[in-house]
């Protein structure tokens, strides 16, 4: 099973790499292919006791998941109808910073 964690973190890794290189409409789909390499070296780290590892790769499944988030609007926009109603003082100071940017 290791060897198995192992292989299929890096081989997903390469072809998420290979994904975003390409610059196309398709390469959006790198960043879930990299959670699941992210995951795969996380319990392949994690079993080995390779902790420095397994936190760089903790930092780049949030990576991924950031760009996952930021790469799909439809998730962003599910996200954001959920979203608790912001105040009257959250808009006003939205607005101020829109004017000064």
């Amino acid at each position: 099973m290791l060897h198995f964690l192992e292989w299929a973190g890096a081989v997903l890794g390469v072809i998420g790499s290979y994904l975003l290189a390409e610059n196309r409409a398709f390469s959006r789909y790198a960043w879930p292919i990299w959670i699941g390499s992210n995951a795969c070296l996380i319990a392949y780290f994690a079993s080995i006791h390779s902790w420095g590892v397994l936190a760089m790769q903790a930092i780049y499944l949030l990576s991924s998941v950031r760009g996952l988030y930021r790469s799909f609007p439809g998730i962003r926009s599910r996200l954001r109808r959920q979203a608790p109603p912001r105040s009257a003082a959250d808009e006003s100071l939205t607005s101020r910073r829109r004017l000064t940017e």
